[in-house]
């Protein structure tokens, strides 16, 4: 089938006009019989408009067999686009389906015909009759009997039946009876069956769609349970009820009945699924598109009717798109079919909820549902169709329909128990009505006509008018005739005729024209005979009704005439009129304007108006005001009245004063209400005569302000609008045109004319002429050039109008000037031959662009003669858009078409600067753009025609300035602030740019054309005054602040655009040179002014950039470049960063410009929220890279050293820099080693040098404790093959002539095994020689490779750098950020690194999708998302943070940095903060409300009706770690009172933990299994140890929120691994060496395990456990204790001891009636006795007995648990960094001796013994006074330590060697050193002081050498005793 020759549709006569397709059929109307299901006319309609098919849509013929078999046989060959004939007949049919359906094996519901089936051997569609009839019931008594079979209640239906018609339910058999009988009625001769009724059912869809090559897919499922009398109200998908393996069986079983009847097309197949037992039931299928299809089509994203046409057409399904998308394939791969029994889908896209035919989708069915609600409630029917819009909105809204709980007979049982939707009060329903009958019978219709005379009307009760004219009134009648209007007007009798033309000749009657008397163009005369009709069979003669003259407008008038009203000659009436004329001149009416605005200033200035104004309103309302009030206000006025008549008489007596007086000058004014009236007294009669005035222009504004020029609308839209306003005087339009054309001319050549355009029409050539200036930097040396516009009606009247343009020139007086550009506007391209082509109408011109230039050619001469270096042509072309070619002088070889510059006019390409687009061979397409305002040009470079790149470039111009920051400006001088504010004058056309980047595939029509790089050009136009010599320095630092600022408010848009580079042209009023402004973002990311260069062009030629530019920076990459030169090819470095993108995601070298913006976003954000500290001047983020020596490998890395390169210079994939970053936790500056492949090197894959590399950073990072940030985007090791040996491989054949009989071996020709083996420097291949027929040949053994890193190297490297990172994390600081895919080793080190943080759009996989699709042997997978998306790590621990972007990845890598410490080793940095340490906390749950661990930590956000409620920490600081993992315990890191802290908290609520079916594992499922809060899972308790591990290695303190029931025990997570991951939350909190703190919130329980794997004996070093007074501990809960404990006998004990009513009976007890009474006493007890037990076991498990028994240290309440918390941690951070010192320095202290030493130094003190249990007190003296005692002692202990270090040495040989060595080497180097200790000794030895305890005397003579007499230590050992002491031996070494 190829494309349809021709569109054809049967439309009726009232459809007709609603449709444009190539063709319509009209047919006869009434039912469809006639029209839409009458097939012989269907068919005749085929053949007649010969169309390629018939698309039968739903119902009508759709289910007719009698179609598609009829259109067999025609022999046009017109396809069906639907099933042949038998599959129709078979399926189609009710009974027939089901039978066919019972054969093939789906499920089917007790029915008439469950014993029928077919023999399972035959094939075909066709159904025996004798079979088919064994399943139909033939009358009522059958329809009984059966129906007994059946069992009730049974559903009767008619095979043919459909739509809720031919089926009735029964519940007995006097309703079968009656129901027979009507199933018969209602669809004749239709076969009949019974089934049994599933009352409690869902009626679910599956949608199928076939094709002719046997291949069937099923599309997703539909609910269409909500019923009516069987007639579907509400269709959903995809069906959420059943459960999924359910459904795929649906589907299974759904396409295995297609397919056993050959069915092809579009198909839906119903089943009843029983809610009880899971089971389902065939119900129908229907062989056609169902009106809900649009519920599927959401879903699935599948166009059925185009899947319909193209299946017509013979396509495979594997090969439309549609279908590949939804099983995950690449579109247009035609060679890769789709096992549609195997491959998976891609899950439904949301959920969609219909009703009628408004469909609702969204995410899920809640929010489908939402959206639903929403739509009906905004749908607005008036009329008097009833709907059912309120009902159903109340019904989607019911508690059954939202949980999902509804079945097909649930809204026949909610409208039968009268469940109504809600309806309005009823006196709303009286008043309402009351209301729309009053407006009905006032109101009135608008005035068909406006005249210029003056009238009043009134409506009279009989139907006619009174009216009022020149003072006096008529009343008037009328009546409509045939002829026109009959008017009676006061008794006289007058006809306003329709037609009062006289040129148009017109019959009295309707008739049959027979001939005409006069000839054409003849003259008449009145009563003339002119025509001859035939009226009724008679011939009657027309009569000219006047003489033939020349229709002439009529030049008279109306008589003069008087107003229709004597009007009062009042100021206030006299105001009204004045005010209504001024609204008829600004609206357009005839008045005079002089006149008008004399008399309405005149009352303006009278200080009466006001009074006048006051009486005429309080006359209104005087009537109704208290009598008191009423005589207040008179007085008041009368007071008013007095003062003006006094004025206005001393005005008049004073002659000689020219100074006006007010009413209020003189006297005070009283008190008064109404505002116009006191504007007037208190000396404010300008500002009411203002706000008149104001009015009267707002009014002239809202119709003149869409002439001028605004974005929105384009001057043909204006001119549209305008034909539509004044169609009736059009000439008034070609006026406005001729104004257009000046407009435009002024617009493209604002600001540059010198002389106003002159307009004149010469031989009937309407023409413009006017002097510019040239653009300043175009190559024009002429200072005015002469501009010429020549208006013509066709091509044709060219020449003469070029002979007439030194005449138009001469009259217009311009002399000698250069010319410029000759404008040609063609109105008409009819009057040029072969312009136009031959099939064309008159309204629809196609103009030749190719044939245009030849037409200009031919006018060459005189061309050349009026001496125009540029032309532009513009010539209409209807509705479309005028056609522009521009042709350019080219010296005296004539004018050549430049399709560059054709786009705009000449002028406005130089403004542009488009030749600058020019030259290297570019391949440039213009691009529209929505508002034509934008210039945009698409430029393709590369040689990669696969994919080449994409550079567009946009051009604006802004053509005004008007902001009042810059007229402020430009009034004071002030040149700095004139260049910001014109800088964010560029803003809106930057922003308008910006929008048709991100739109331009739209806009363009090509999805693909979205750009790799941008760059937009904006011209200022308006000259400025900042040519200043002396005000250039402040020029360019305002400047590039403007610019700096500009970026950082539009960096995100920018990205979107993918725009590198924006210039800014600024014009300046003098000749000093233009500014340039050139912002570069080659990344995307750059910010700040470091990346704004400005420039001022040259005054003389060549034009050039000169850089401008203060002392401390360099000049600018473009200085001494001409402004002419064509943009250059990106650069190297640039299509590397181009090729990341491509992978989407940053240039590695680009990486530190991304975390200097993130970092300064970071800076903003906490100014903006009030934070302290400033951010620091300069960058934020400096980078020196790091290489690693040439020598170095993977096995030996060598070290890394600093360098200065080139970007991109680097010839291994991964780069590595030191990286110093001012953050605000250390403005100062922190250092971190980051690494980054490089995926623009070989895909980023890890070789032995990129190991290298690696190993070496990570090493480097150890060696100087500095945090280690790994970039990852990379392809996983490297692989290859040696290319040298691959290129000369030979094959040795066993059958040279049949290759697939295999080969002997491989080998080599000697020549090319000696050219390999020349120059080797190891074996690159191990070969056999060999001789065969002569030939010496080498059989190739081995193949090493020339080129390193083939094979095994890359995976032993990747060993080692796995090794290497492993380490890292234990012994330093690891982050790792997934930029783009990682891959095998990639990411094994993203897991190694553990804090990991990956981007949403790039996966962490193994091996590609790909790879595992051909493993597996089918497509299995479809992206790398599937298998390493955020969905799959993201939720199984391995990612901790999810980001969008790498802007967002670099900020969350600086935040985590920011609660890191800067060297390894030390705590982390504090951060001030302005959340106050002793604020209480807000957020508390209410009671029975259980803690929200989020809200604990961070507060609750603020909402509409409440205030933020602040949290434990610091507002802000908190970052989750983990969210999607593990949701049972929330994970984090905060800062409590500017501490960095680590945090671990209880979910209280339920989670849902989802396991996800594995595609390439047909057996599993996906599994959601609910997990209740304060459990510990087994994946909860691993985040819990991973946490904690983590937040040691970082140097964190720890908090935990504990709120814990236990751990969770059955016999899955036992399985799963609950125990070991409860015991790594030991042993992470064993070994912990930072404090912890263990606090219960509100209301928390720690109970059983939970309390056992936290307790403060795990670590009682560090643990410290606090609590709420509401919270609970204990081994088990108080209910499950009295279970155990106080059981039942225990309940009873405590009844009869402490019930007095027991007591009594027990007293007496004796007989059985007793005992009876006493078990009832109990029995009525025992409920409130458990609860006292209740009661008392919890008891037992309050915090005040946890302290007693010392495993709690303190009740803190929640309120204060801040302040507390965060001095409490101040002063153990301050104990453990003092205590910690004395172990490091002594190693002999252990942590307790150490602490206790600590202590004895405050004690020493004169500080009070409180101060060590005192945390404020002990912080001041630590702060304060204890600082030098503290380092003092610090000293000392550092001496002693020394001491016994020297002392232990020397207690052998070996010790005293190493010692003296040192020393040696020491004081070899230390001149200090060896004075000093000569001066210890000299004083030792001559005051007898010991040396290690030993008296001078004791020792021996031999060892007093003197100083001067050196001796080896080896030699001073030999001679020593090793007894004796080493003070001797230390004297002869000094």
């Amino acid at each position: 089938m190829g494309l349809p020759k021709r569109e054809a549709t049967l439309r009726s006569s009232l459809e007709a006009k609603c449709f444009e397709l190539d063709q319509f059929v009209e047919v006869p109307g009434g039912s469809n019989n006639n029209n839409y299901a009458n097939v012989p006319l269907i068919v005749q309609v085929a053949e007649r408009a010969n169309v390629d098919a018939v698309w039968p849509g739903w119902g009508h013929a759709s289910e007719k067999p009698e179609l598609p078999a009829a259109l067999l046989q025609l022999r046009s060959n017109t396809a069906f686009l639907g099933p042949p004939k038998g599959p129709m007949a078979a399926l189609g049919d009710k009974i027939g389906s089901t039978i066919l359906a019972q054969t093939a094996n789906v499920p089917t519901i007790p029915w008439s015909g469950s014993a029928v089936t077919l023999d399972p051997n035959c094939t075909g569609s066709e159904i025996p009759a004798d079979i088919y009839k064994q399943a139909c019931i033939h009358s009522a008594d059958q329809a009984v009997s059966c129906c007994q079979d059946i069992g009730f209640p049974v559903m009767l239906k008619a095979s043919w039946g459909g739509g809720g018609k031919g089926i009735r339910r029964c519940l007995n058999e006097d309703d079968v009876q009656l129901a027979f009988k009507q199933v018969q009625g209602e669809v004749p001769g239709s076969p009949i069956f019974a089934m049994k009724l599933a009352s409690t059912s869902r009626h679910v869809e599956v949608q199928l769609l076939c094709d002719e090559h046997g291949n069937c897919c099923s599309l997703f499922s539909r609910d269409c349970s909500v019923q009516r009398r069987h007639q579907k109200i509400i269709e959903e998908g995809p069906v959420t009820k059943a459960s999924q393996e359910t459904l795929q069986e649906m589907e299974m079983r759904a396409r295995a009945l297609a397919r056993s009847v050959g069915y092809v097309g579009a198909a839906t197949v119903e089943y009843l699924y029983d809610l009880n037992t899971d089971q389902y039931y065939f119900l129908e299928l229907n062989p056609r598109l169902q009106v809900e299809h649009p519920v599927t089509e959401w879903i699935s994203q599948v166009n059925i009717p185009a899947c319909q046409l193209m299946i017509g057409m013979g396509i495979p399904l594997w090969r439309i798109p549609d279908i590949r998308r939804l099983y995950g394939k690449e579109l247009y791969d035609t060679t890769s079919p789709i096992d549609f029994e195997q491959d998976p889908q891609l899950p439904p896209s949301g959920h969609v909820v219909a009703f009628g035919h408004i469909f609702a989708k969204g995410t899920n069915r809640e929010g489908a549902i939402r959206a639903l609600v929403v739509a009906l409630k905004e749908i607005k029917i008036r009329g008097e169709i009833r709907t059912i819009v309120d009902y159903a909105i109340e019904m989607i809204q019911s508690p059954e329909f939202l949980g999902n709980s509804i079945h097909t007979g649930w809204l026949d049982y909610r409208v039968a128990s009268q469940i109504k939707a809600e309806q309005p009060a009823w006196h709303l329903g009286v008043i309402a009505g009351a209301l729309l009958r009053t407006l009905d019978a006032v109101a009135c219709r608008s005035a068909d006509y406006l005249g210029a005379v003056d009238v009043v009307a009134r409506k009279l009760n009989d139907g006619g008018l009174l009216i009022q004219v020149d003072g006096e009134s008529h009343v008037v009648h009328s009546e409509e005739e045939a002829l026109g209007t009959r008017l009676t007007i006061d008794g006289l009798t007058c006809l306003l005729a329709n037609e009062t033309d006289s040129s148009k000749l017109l019959a009295v009657s309707p008739g049959k024209l027979i001939r005409y008397l006069v000839d054409n163009g003849s003259h008449v005369s009145k009563d003339q005979a002119f025509a001859e009709i035939e009226v009724m069979k008679m011939m009657m003669l027309l009569m000219a009704p006047a003489d033939g003259n020349e229709v002439t407008p009529c030049t008279g008038g109306f008589p003069e005439m008087g107003p229709p009203v004597v009007h009062s000659l009042e100021i206030h009436y006299n105001f009204k009129a004045a005010f209504a004329a001024a609204e008829n001149v600004l609206q357009g009416y005839e008045h005079s304007v002089d006149a008008v605005v004399t008399d309405l200033l005149t009352c303006l200035d009278n200080p009466a108006l006001a009074l006048m104004q006051w009486h005429e309103a309080f006359s209104v309302a005087e009537t109704r005001l208290p009598g008191d009030l009423k005589a207040l206000l008179s007085d008041c006025m009368a007071v008013y009245e007095e003062s003006l008549f006094s004025l206005s008489s001393a005005g008049s007596e004073s002659e000689d004063s020219n100074t006006p007086h007010t009413p209020g000058s003189s006297t005070p004014l009283p008190a008064f209400p109404s505002e116009h009236v006191l504007a007037v007294m208190h000396h404010e009669i300008q500002e009411y005569a203002r706000s008149v005035i104001k009015e009267l222009f707002d009014a002239f504004l809202r119709v003149e302000e869409r002439f001028a020029g605004k974005l929105e609308s384009t001057d043909q839209e204006v001119i549209d609008s305008m034909r539509t306003e004044y169609s009736s005087n059009l000439g008034e339009v070609v006026d406005i045109v001729q104004r257009c054309l000046l407009t435009y001319i002024s617009r493209v050549y604002f600001p540059f004319i010198v002389r106003e355009p002159e307009v004149g029409c010469t031989d009937g050539i309407v023409w413009a002429v006017w002097l510019h200036t040239p653009h300043r930097t175009s190559s024009s040396r002429s200072c005015l050039h002469l501009g010429l516009a020549l208006l013509l009606p066709s091509l044709a009247a060219l020449p003469d109008a070029l002979n007439s343009v030194e005449d138009i020139l001469c009259q217009s007086a311009v002399g000698d000037t250069e010319r410029g550009t000759l404008h040609v506007i063609v109105t008409n391209t009819l009057g040029r031959p072969g312009l136009c082509s031959p099939s064309d109408s008159a309204t629809s011109v196609k103009v030749d662009a190719v044939l245009l230039p030849q037409v200009f050619m031919l006018s060459c001469p005189a061309l050349f003669e009026i001496g125009y270096s540029s032309l532009s042509v513009m010539i209409t072309r209807g509705a479309q858009l005028p056609m522009r070619v521009g042709l350019w002088r080219q010296g005296e070889g004539g004018f050549s078409v430049d399709p560059l510059m054709s786009s705009v006019e000449p002028m406005s390409a130089n403004v542009l600067e488009l030749e600058r687009l020019a030259g290297g061979g570019r391949s440039i397409h213009h691009c529209s753009s929505r508002d034509r305002q934008c210039h945009i040009y698409l430029v393709i470079e590369g040689s990669d025609t696969r994919s080449p790149l994409k550079r567009v470039f946009t051009r604006m111009v802004l053509r005004q300035l008007s902001r009042p920051a810059l007229l402020v400006a430009t009034y004071k001088g002030d040149a700095a602030g004139m260049a910001t504010a014109a800088m964010e004058e560029v803003e809106k056309p930057l922003a308008l740019c910006l929008q048709e980047l991100e739109g331009l595939s739209l806009t363009s029509g090509d999805p693909s054309l979205k750009p790799d790089w941008a760059h937009v050009f904006i011209s200022v136009l308006p000259p400025l005054p900042l040519g200043q010599v002396k005000e250039e320095a402040r020029i360019v630092l305002a400047l590039k602040a403007a610019c700096a600022g500009i970026m950082s408010r539009y960096g995100p848009a920018l990205r979107r655009a993918q725009v590198a580079q924006v210039e800014v042209r600024m014009r300046v009023a003098d000749n000093s040179g233009a500014w340039r402004m050139v912002v570069s973002s080659p990344s995307g990311h750059e910010v700040g002014e470091e990346n704004v260069e400005i420039y001022r062009e040259s005054v003389t030629e060549p034009v050039q950039y000169i850089s401008k530019h203060t002392k401390y920076e360099e000049q600018g990459a473009l200085h001494g470049m001409s402004v002419h030169a064509s943009y250059p090819a990106l650069d190297t470095l640039q299509r590397r960063r181009l090729a990341a993108k491509r992978h989407r995601t940053t240039y590695c070298y680009d990486f530190p410009s991304v975390f200097n913006t993130a970092l300064r976003d970071i800076w903003t954000a906490r100014s903006a929220s009030g934070e302290p500290g400033s951010m620091p001047s300069g960058r934020l983020v400096e980078a020196e890279e790091l290489v690693m020596a040439p020598e170095g490998t993977f096995m030996h890395p060598a070290a890394m050293t600093p360098v200065t390169r080139t970007i991109g210079s680097n010839d291994v994939g991964i780069v590595a820099w030191l990286l110093t970053m001012k953050t605000p936790e250390c403005p100062q500056g922190r250092q971190v080693v980051a690494v980054a492949n490089d995926i623009t090197f070989n895909l980023g894959s890890f070789g032995p040098a990129e190991d290298a590399v690696f190993r070496s950073a990570t090493e480097y990072a150890l060696e100087e404790h500095l945090p280690l940030v790994y970039l990852a985007a990379n392809s996983g090791a490297r692989v290859g093959l040696a290319n040298e040996v691959k290129q000369c491989l030979q094959v040795e054949w066993n059958d040279p002539a049949d290759p697939s009989k295999g080969f002997k071996y491989l080998y080599l020709p000697d020549q090319d095994y000696q050219a390999i083996w020349k120059g080797a420097d190891h074996p690159w291949i191990k070969a056999k020689p060999i001789t065969v027929q002569g030939e010496d040949r080498w059989i190739i053994k081995h193949v090493v490779g020339r080129e390193d890193g083939l094979g095994v190297e890359c995976l032993s490297g990747s060993g080692a750098i796995a090794s290497a990172y492993a380490k890292a994390f234990r012994e330093g600081l690891t982050i790792t950020y997934v930029s783009s895919r990682t891959v095998g080793i990639g990411a094994y080190l993203a897991r190694l690194g553990r804090r990991c943080i990956q981007r949403a759009d790039q996966p962490i996989i193994l091996t590609g999708y790909s790879a595992l699709n051909k493993l597996l042997g089918r497509e299995v997978y479809s992206s790398q998302l599937q298998l390493g998306g955020p969905k799959v790590m993201g939720v199984n621990g391995v990612s901790h943070q999810t980001v969008t972007d790498d802007l967002d990845g670099a900020t969350a890598v600086l935040k985590w940095l920011g609660t890191m410490p800067p060297v390894v080793g030390v705590p982390p940095s504090p951060l001030p903060s302005s959340d106050p340490v002793e604020r209480a906390i807000g957020y508390c749950p209410g009671p029975n409300e259980k803690l929200n661990p989020r809200a604990a930590i961070a507060g609750r956000e603020a909402t509409d009706s409440e205030p933020w409620l602040s949290g434990l920490f610091d507002r802000g600081t908190w970052q989750e770690s983990h969210a999607g993992w593990a949701q049972s315990v929330v994970t984090g890191r905060a800062r409590l009172g500017g501490i960095a802290v680590g945090i671990v908290a209880t979910e209280t609520s339920s989670t849902m933990l989802s396991i996800p079916a594995d595609p390439g594992a047909p057996d599993t499922s996906e599994r959601n299994i609910a997990q209740s809060g304060q459990v510990w899972y087994p994946n909860s308790a691993l985040k819990t140890a991973h946490a904690i591990e983590e937040f040691d290695r970082e140097g964190l303190p720890l908090i935990i929120l504990a709120n814990w029931r236990g751990f969770s025990g059955g016999q899955r997570d036992l399985f799963d691994g609950v125990l070991q991951a409860g015991s790594l939350i030991v042993e992470s909190l064993r070994t912990y060496q930072q404090p912890i703190m263990v606090y219960m919130p509100p209301g928390a329980e720690l109970r059983g395990g939970a309390w056992v794997v936290i307790d403060g004996q795990i670590n009682a070093h560090q643990v410290e456990m606090y609590a709420d007074s509401s919270a609970r501990g204990g081994v088990l809960e108080p209910e499950a204790i009295v279970e155990i404990k106080f059981r039942t006998p225990d309940l009873i004990k405590a009844m009869h001891r402490l019930d007095p009513e027991l007591k009594r009976m027990m007293a007496g007890t004796g007989g059985s009636q007793d005992v009876a009474a006493i078990k009832q006493r109990e029995a009525a007890l025992l409920p409130i006795y458990r609860q006292v037990a209740v009661a008392f076991a919890e008891m037992h498990d309050t915090p005040i007995r946890m302290v007693a028994k010392g495993v709690l240290h303190g009740i803190v309440p929640w309120s204060r648990a801040r302040p507390f918390l965060a001095i409490r941690l101040r002063r153990r951070l301050a104990e453990e960094e003092i205590v910690k010192h004395i172990t490091t320095t002594d190693a002999g202290i252990n942590r307790l001796e150490a602490l206790e030493q600590f202590r004895s130094w405050m004690s020493s003190s004169t500080l009070e013994a409180r101060a060590w249990s005192d945390d404020r007190a002990f912080l001041e003296w630590v702060d304060g006074a204890g600082a030098y005692i503290i380092a003092n002692e610090l000293k000392a202990v550092r001496i002693r330590a020394a001491c016994r270090a020297v002392s232990e040495l020397t207690s052998s040989a070996e010790g005293r060697e190493g010692l003296l060595q040192g020393l040696k080497s020491a004081l070899t180097g230390d001149g200090a050193l060896r004075a000093q200790l000569a001066s210890v000794l000299h004083k030792t030895m001559r005051h007898h002081e010991p040396i290690n305890g030993i008296p001078e005397a004791a020792t021996p003579r031999r060892y007093r050498r003197p100083y001067a007499e050196p001796m080896k230590p080896s030699s001073l050992l030999e001679q020593a005793d090793l007894e004796q002491p080493i003070q001797p031996i230390i004297s002869n070494l000094l």
